[in-house]
């Protein structure tokens, strides 16, 4: 009898220390928002979503809490554990958009309209759930692209042994690529971990610091970690390649590849920042952006160290980069400076011509014009647009009658004057410039301004769907549409930042699909950006510039070319400045959101009220 019971506790012992009991976890979508980009671990629970096949990348939505998938994205959840259950929360956004959901292992529940939530089964370590292409389940149905949009998924782990423990693998940052001269290589472990390397097919060693190489090598790398059970990792590996540099001239750059390090011997025509050493490079060919200079010692952010001037003959070698449309050489290494061998524009020469000269001629080159003033912009600096028959001038800064700047409105200057200036061109990205110019006349009230178009982001793709690859339209528009993803802020402080941003608006606040790209424009009144929280997804802006069907690589993109900039903004709360096509039966409610039908209240439809009884 005491035997039995001996051998029945120690049995119950062994099962319970064995077994790892089943156990329920709820993940929000704010949690796991960083699996947009990166493999991310919550409660011992790893998510990672990819685009794969679609066209959209994954995002988390801070306004309305949910994270989304788009049409061919996937979702991958592993753990250490056996996962028998999910159960996916979807949001309101995704109940719009709601596609087929499959699974590369388990089993989906069956879908169908209005469905609340998403639920897979199975036993597995590693689930892959891949979105269809159609908002099959959705309330906007299959016309629409699908969406997987949930703001919490409760995941069931499942009874069975633990798994297990393995050492995990090391990261060589970066990984892998080209480099020009010298390239630096770090690599990094979980805490307590040690790592072992090699370089090419050399023996390997332990890490402890970050190495330099100057050859095409093979770096591969494991850790060792004493904690798990399995205390060797998976080796990794990563290549870099050292890049041969081909002399060459601007225009063997303009048609090159980018990655390519490039020796180009040319005159500086034109420094645009003497921090960092962006500046133009001309040679008979051409010219390209020289996009930072680093001094003698190989750092950044000393470019007048260098003693570099308009007219010099420098030569410099660096990679070739194509940053939307502008090529560049990025980080450029000085080989020689010729000081003033080539001479500049000379800055007593006036050149009077039309604005189509000045949008044709060189940077520093100084120039008289005459035309009519069709927008002021800032009127403490004094920055507004002339055209004439030709084309169309920024003029970015005025000096008063004495020669000061900040006295704009002391000129008298309106909207319809013609007037004479004289300053000298400056090219600011797109945008065509002379600055801080002289007054020579003024001519009042001179004839009626071109009115800007209003339109709608829809509206805005339907002109950009008639360009030609490339081409962007002669005029500007005002585009009203809501903020739905920021990619870039620079504000301007000091001599740092370029004062611009990069964001896609639409017309239906929180929608990424069918977006448009607001490239490089500045802040209310062409004013530049001077923090990053200026503007937040979920803003009501209008934003004025020209179109732009911008290609590369294959891909197009819509935007509003660079040059462009707010001229109004608030937040989603009403629509002010709205001018959609009646024609269209478009239908936004007071939110600023946009309705498949009016019920009962008040609506916004061809930019008019309108009240359904």
């Amino acid at each position: 009898m005491k035997k039995t019971l001996r051998f029945s506790i120690l049995s119950m012992l062994l099962m319970l220390c064995g077994t790892a009991f089943a156990d329920e976890v709820t993940i929000s979508a704010a949690d796991m928002q960083n699996a947009a980009t990166e493999a991310t671990t919550v409660n011992g629970i790893t998510f990672l979503a990819e685009k794969n096949n679609g066209s959209t990348a994954p995002t988390f939505n801070a306004n309305a809490g949910d994270f989304r998938i788009y049409a061919k994205g996937t979702l991958t959840v592993s753990a250490e554990q056996n996962i028998t259950k999910m159960v996916f929360n979807i949001s309101t956004q995704g109940k719009k958009r709601l596609a087929p959901i499959t699974a590369s292992v388990g089993a989906i529940a069956e879908q169908a309209a209005g469905d609340e939530t998403v639920t897979w089964s199975g036993e597995a370590t590693g689930i892959v759930l891949t979105v269809g292409d159609k908002a099959n389940y959705g309330s906007d149905g299959d016309s629409k692209a699908g969406q997987f949009d949930f703001e919490s998924v409760t995941i069931t782990l499942g009874e069975g042994a633990v798994v297990e423990t393995k050492a995990a693998k090391p990261v060589i940052t970066p990984n892998g690529g080209s480099f020009a001269d010298q390239q630096e290589v770090t690599i990094t472990a979980a805490a307590g971990a040690k790592i072992f390397y090699a370089l090419n097919d050399a023996a390997f060693g332990e890490y402890t610091a970050p190495f330099v190489l100057t050859e095409t090598t093979t770096v591969k790398a494991y850790a060792y970690d004493e904690t798990k059970d399995v205390k060797q990792s998976e080796t990794v590996e990563a290549t870099f390649t050292k890049q041969s540099v081909v002399t060459a001239t601007c225009q063997d750059v303009i048609n090159g590849q980018d990655g390519v390090v490039y020796q180009v011997k040319g005159k500086c025509t034109n420094i645009l920042n003497t921090t960092y050493g962006n500046w133009d490079l001309e040679d008979e060919t051409g010219t390209i952006r020289i996009y930072g200079t680093l001094d003698a010692e190989g750092n950044t952010k000393n470019f007048a160290s260098l003693g570099i001037e308009v007219g010099d003959i420098v030569t410099v070698q660096g990679p070739r980069k194509d940053y939307n449309g502008t090529i560049e050489l990025t980080d450029v290494t000085v080989i020689s400076i010729e000081k003033g061998s080539t001479p500049g524009p000379n800055p007593e020469e006036v050149v009077v011509g039309t604005c189509q000269d000045v949008i044709n001629g060189t940077d520093g080159t100084i120039f008289q014009v005459k035309g009519k003033c069709i927008e002021i912009l800032n009127t403490t600096y004094g920055n507004w647009d002339l055209q004439d028959e030709t084309g169309t001038i920024r003029i970015y800064g005025t000096l008063d009658a004495e020669g000061n700047t900040k006295n704009f409105a002391s000129l008298g200057i309106e909207v319809g004057d013609i007037v004479t200036v004289k300053g000298p061109k400056k090219t600011y990205g797109e945008t065509i410039e002379l600055t801080d110019v002289t007054v020579i006349s003024i001519e009042k009230g001179s004839g009626p301004v071109p009115e800007i178009e209003e339109i709608s982001v829809g509206k805005a793709l339907q002109i950009i769907d008639g360009l030609a690859d490339g081409a962007k339209t002669e005029k500007e528009y005002d585009v009203t549409g809501y903020i739905v993803s920021i990619k870039e802020i620079s504000p301007k402080v000091g001599d740092e930042g370029y004062g611009n941003a990069t964001y896609e608006i639409n017309d239906e606040a929180g929608v990424l699909e069918d977006a448009l790209t607001v490239y490089r424009g500045y802040y209310l009144n062409n004013e530049y950006f001077t923090a990053e929280d200026q503007i937040a997804i979920g803003d009501k802006v209008v934003v004025r510039g020209k179109l732009q069907r911008y290609v590369k690589n294959g891909e197009m993109t819509p935007e509003v070319a660079q040059g462009n900039y707010i001229v109004e903004k608030g937040t989603a709360t009403a629509i002010s400045h709205m001018n959609v096509e009646a024609e269209s039966g478009i239908i936004y409610n007071l939110q600023g959101q946009r309705v498949m039908q009016a019920t009962k209240g008040l609506y916004i439809m061809g930019g008019k009220k309108l009240l359904k009884k």
